[in-house]
């Protein structure tokens, strides 16, 4: 059977955000060596103490008789562990580049949609916070396939249109995170850095962990156009009509500035940060959180 590689432009050519997150899992699972989902018969990993309402068929019966309690065998595909993806849905999201195959609301959702899917394929409970001014919705983790739904169509309903401060936001949601729970913020992160710092320190305090996935097009990096541009706030009113070619050195610097801020304010609040072009296909945030939640298991 001929491969067929995807890239970014095959993602942004399908229409449905479920057949894109399945694709870029599919995609991504195929890279591994190995998933804790594969096959029939899934890695041992350690012992637990038997509960009220685990199968009997778990029960290690030979552990158990070294023990005065009732031991159970956990599998690598059996977790306990809670991911929250909490999504900006703000107006500025809602920004395609003239050279790029889908816009940055349409790249962070179907990340979102692709994180979700990813973790429920492990036996996790995957929850989703919509953070907007006038479309806050939540979704608590669970590892149930109606529950996956019912957040793809959230997903697929809500247009990024909001004009709001994500911070405050997140500084409120941070007190209801639970131990261990990974957390993924999925935004542009147009504020200041410094004011996410309350909301990173209350996640590490919960003894929790946040990854903090930015997205942007490539022209917000570069200012890569040629003539005159007339820019616009998405949020707001202001108007500025700039030449690229005599900004965009000190364009490049701000930008530089900005982004290695937002990383050392994670870094320093235990946190983590990682940007993503819409240009790009966003394994990396896949193969992060695999990681992290392994870290979380243990």
């Amino acid at each position: 059977m001929e491969e067929h590689k995807l890239d970014i432009a095959g993602l942004a050519g399908l229409d449905r955000i479920e057949i894109r997150a399945g694709m870029l899992v599919e995609g991504f699972l195929a890279g591994i060596h190995r998933s804790p989902r594969k096959g029939n018969c899934p890695e041992f990993r350690e012992f637990r103490d038997y509960r009220a309402g685990d199968s009997i068929r778990d029960i290690d019966w030979r552990a158990s008789g070294r023990s005065d309690r009732l031991q159970l065998r956990i599998r690598d595909d059996e977790t306990d562990l809670k991911c929250r993806i909490v999504l900006d849905v703000s107006r500025s999201l809602d920004y395609k580049g003239e050279k790029a195959a889908m816009s940055k609301w349409e790249y962070a959702r179907t990340l979102a949609a692709a994180l979700i899917l990813l973790l429920q394929h492990q036996g996790d409970a995957a929850g989703l916070t919509l953070l907007g001014r006038r479309a806050e919705q939540e979704f608590p983790p669970s590892p149930r396939e109606s529950h996956r739904l019912r957040m793809f169509r959230a997903l697929d309903r809500t247009p990024a249109a909001d004009a709001f401060h994500l911070a405050p936001c997140l500084t409120r949601l941070a007190g209801e995170f639970g131990k261990g729970t990974l957390t993924v913020v999925i935004s542009d992160f147009y504020l200041a850095p410094e004011s996410l710092r309350d909301a990173l320190d209350a996640v590490a305090a919960a003894r929790s962990k946040a990854l903090l996935f930015q997205v942007l097009d490539d022209s917000e990096l570069e200012l890569e156009w040629d003539g005159p541009v007339l820019l616009t706030d998405p949020e707001g009113e202001a108007r500025l009509i700039v030449h690229p070619d005599e900004r965009r050195k000190g364009y490049r610097q701000a930008v530089e500035r900005h982004l290695a801020r937002l990383k050392a304010v994670a870094l320093e609040t235990g946190n983590e940060y990682a940007l993503f072009r819409t240009s790009e296909l966003p394994v990396e945030a896949l193969q992060r959180v695999m990681i992290r939640r392994k870290e979380l298991m243990r």
